[in-house]
Formats: structure tokens, sequence, C-alpha cells
């Protein structure tokens, strides 16, 4: 008969209280640079938070005040808009439209409000006003005029002449399925005047259009499209929208292992997706992120020598997470430090030494993970194989006495995906109840060697 081991009240209590501290953080969900008028920088950050007694997951958004040299004035109280979908500034800031669901007996419903600075002007319910359905937040669009039957467009944008930009995805072998196989052919196409233009070549699968501040470039990622590793190494390119030709300039290339880049570093090549605004103020330069082996690291390309500058950090995850007038706002996190929102200023030095000068936010205390070691590490086998790389986080308490320990090993679940180095309320769980854990990272970029 196999061994039971039976768990106190006392301990048991112990670990509901443990796991409570560690859910007690908020996560940063996104961020944007509002305004940056009369000497002020006005940022807004939104965020999430378990509400572990009512059983529900709260949003809420803080407002914060800075002077022209990123120190912070002031922050308010965080406004709860757990029931917010999305919401919308007027150029002059005047206004606000905010896109509310509620639930009603058994069913929501849906809501437009339109905001001054102090009160609510309109109320629109989209259910009475019998004009459409539910009103969908993600950047897709249902139908274009001029579009083969055969795509969907989403990701789309307007360009100063009010055109529109956006992607493409062909139907078929499959419809659905798009988040988890982005290896989809696509196309990036302007929209003008109902007539349909590929931008971009066959063979692709390509995604993240971002339009400079001056309307004149407009850059994306793309990679081979078809049997290929589904989150494979992306390519940036740019093309001018000034010139009447077919011709894309790529910026960065595919890279297959790694390359040198300024100040010596090794780049791995891009993943993921680009920010929404990812451009500095003179359209000459790019800001994003990208998964670098066991962290997520930021860059600046210069879109004219191609040169590309790792933005200095330690050994935590710093993600982009808007750009606007310069201004830099980073996501910063690691598996042992929940989010927080950080700030910089993107200047011509940095371009040279990657130095951004950085101010945090939200300067919250970690006492409870103080106690817990976050060691990565590089590990090469002394072999003839061609795969023979791999890295690892190790997470457990810093110290103790001397005994064996449960260890837990969790695998990254590729070759598609991988893991990174943020914050993860299981692994903190887990190493503050006395676990020691090996988070296995295999970079994605030696998953190019294997098909």
């Amino acid at each position: 008969m196999a061994s039971t081991h039976a768990i106190s009240a006392s301990r048991m209590k112990e670990l509901v209280n443990l796991y409570k501290t560690a859910a007690g953080y908020p996560f940063l969900k996104s961020m944007r640079v509002v305004g940056t008028e009369a000497d002020r920088v006005f940022i807004q950050g939104w965020w999430s938070q378990r509400n572990l007694e009512m059983k529900t997951e709260r949003r809420f958004l803080t407002n914060y005040y800075l002077n022209s040299d990123l120190t912070l004035v002031s922050t308010e109280f965080p406004v709860d808009c757990t029931t917010e979908l999305m919401s919308s500034l007027t150029h002059d800031k005047r206004r606000q439209a905010v896109l509310r669901q509620v639930k009603e007996d058994t069913s929501t419903k849906q809501f437009i409000e339109i905001w001054e600075q102090s009160r609510i002007v309109k109320n629109y319910d989209l259910a009475a006003l019998n004009v459409h359905g539910d009103v969908y937040t993600d950047d897709s669009i249902t139908i274009l005029s001029g579009i083969p039957d055969e795509l969907s467009p989403g990701q789309v944008l307007w360009t100063k002449g009010q055109d529109v930009i956006g992607v493409a995805w062909r139907h078929e072998p499959r419809h659905l399925g798009l988040v988890a196989c982005t290896n989809r052919h696509s196309w990036i196409f302007l929209w003008k005047n109902g007539e349909y233009r590929k931008l971009s070549p066959d063979g692709h699968a390509v995604h993240s259009p971002r339009l400079s501040p001056d309307g004149s470039y407009l850059v994306w990622l793309q990679r081979e499209a078809g049997v290929v590793p589904h989150h494979n190494a992306h390519a940036l390119v740019m093309r001018d929208l000034r010139l009447a030709e077919d011709h894309i300039h790529e910026i960065v290339e595919v890279v297959r292992t790694s390359k040198e880049i300024n100040n010596g570093r090794q780049f791995y090549g891009i993943y993921g997706r680009l920010p929404n605004r990812c451009w500095t103020e003179d359209s000459q330069y790019l800001i994003f992120s990208t998964p670098q082996k066991m962290n997520i690291v930021s860059y600046i390309v210069n879109l004219k020598t191609k040169a590309i500058t790792e933005i200095n950090n330690d050994r935590t995850s710093l993600m982009v997470g808007d750009v606007k007038d310069n201004i830099i706002l980073f996501l910063h996190t690691s598996v042992n430090r929940p989010t927080g929102l950080i700030v910089g200023r993107f200047g011509s030095k940095a371009v040279e030494d990657g130095n951004v000068y950085l101010t945090s936010l939200t300067p919250l205390e970690f006492q409870v993970f103080k106690d817990i070691k976050l060691e990565p590490s590089d590990y090469s086998y002394d072999n003839d194989e061609e795969i023979n790389q791999f890295n690892y986080i190790y997470v457990g308490p810093d110290s103790g006495e001397d005994k064996s320990v449960p260890m837990i090993l969790i695998p990254h679940g590729g070759p598609h995906s991988n893991f990174a180095n943020t914050f993860s309320l299981d692994s903190m769980f887990f190493a503050l109840a006395g676990n020691k854990q090996l988070i296995k990272f295999i970079f994605i970029k030696l998953y190019l060697l294997i098909y």
C-alpha cells in the first residue's frame, strides 16, 4: 500500500498564507505615455491583481505625474477599471470614451460612455441602440471591401492620409489557432480608396506593422511561413512609403545562432512582436524587446546604419511597453520580482553605450522574496552533438540546514515556446514553501538546428 503524508492543519494554514502573500502583488498589464507638455510627463499604468476572497481578478488604473527630468512628482490613488474593456482619449485630452461591460442578471451588456474632465456627458446602451452586437476589443477588422475573400485582415493602423495598413492572413488550410501557430502565410497590405495592395512578398509570415511618426516609413517583422517552428526568429524589415517602387530594406536579418552587436554584446535574434509605439521622435530609431536566452532584453536599432545596441540592465528582464516623444516605458521583472513600471528617456548617447537612465515609478518592497535565490546558468556538453547547449534558472531558498528537499523540474514546453525570466507566482509559492526548483530554459534559437 502506498504511503500517504498528511499535512497538519497548521502547515496547511501556513501554505495558504504563503500563497496569499505571493498572489498579493499586482501585475502590470499595459502602460502609456499620455502627454509630455508644459515640462510635465503624464503616464498611465494598467494593473491587475487577484482578489482571492472575492475569487475575481481586479483591474485598476494608476496615473503618474513627472517633471521633465523624469523625477516623480505625484502618484494618484488607483482607480478600479475592472468593468472597462477599452478606453481612448481625444488628442486635446479633454474627453475620454470608455467601453464598459456590466452584468445584468444572467447576461452582460455593453455601454459606451463619453467623459469630460469632471463628469460623464453621454452614455450609450449598445443593446438598446440595436445597431450592432458586442464590440470586440482585439485589433481585428471584420469586413473591408476589396479584401480577397480567402484572407482575414487584422493588426490595422491608419496612415496620415487616412488609408489603412494591416496584416492579411490566408484562411486555408486552417481558420483557427493563430495564437499558437503564427507561421501562417500572410501579407502586409495597404487598403486605399477601396483597393487592396500587397506590400510584402509571398512565402512569409508577417506581423507587427508599425508606422513612423512622420508617416514616411513602415517596419514589420517577417519570417518563413509554412512547415517551420511556430515561433521562429524574425527579420526586421522596412519600406519607404514615399517611394513608389516595391523595395524592402532588411534592417535586422534572421539570426541563425548569434551575432556580435555594438559594445561586443551577443544578439540571438528577434522573437515576439514589436510594441505598438516603438519609434523615436525623429523616426530614425526603433526601440523594442525580445527574449534572449533566459532574459527579455531591450534594444535600440539605427534604421540607417542597421546597428543594434543593447540597453544596459542587470540580469533581470526589461521589456519596452511604450515609446512617445523619446520617453520610454519599461516593464521590469524577474522570476522572484513582481512586475514594476520604469521610465527612461532616449538620447543619442544611448545609441553608442546603451545607457538609458531609468527611474522606477513603483518602488515596491519584496521582503517576502529576499531569501529566495535566483541563479541563472548556462551549460554546454563536451561532445560532438549538433545541439549541446542549454540554460536554466535555479530558484530556491538562499540558505538553510543541510537536508534533502523536493526538487521540481519545470520544462519549457517547446520546441515552439520558451520560458523567460519573468515573475512566476507558482515558482515563488513553491520556493517559499521550501522546495528547490530547476526551471529549464532551452534557448529557442537552438530549434533552428533541429528542424
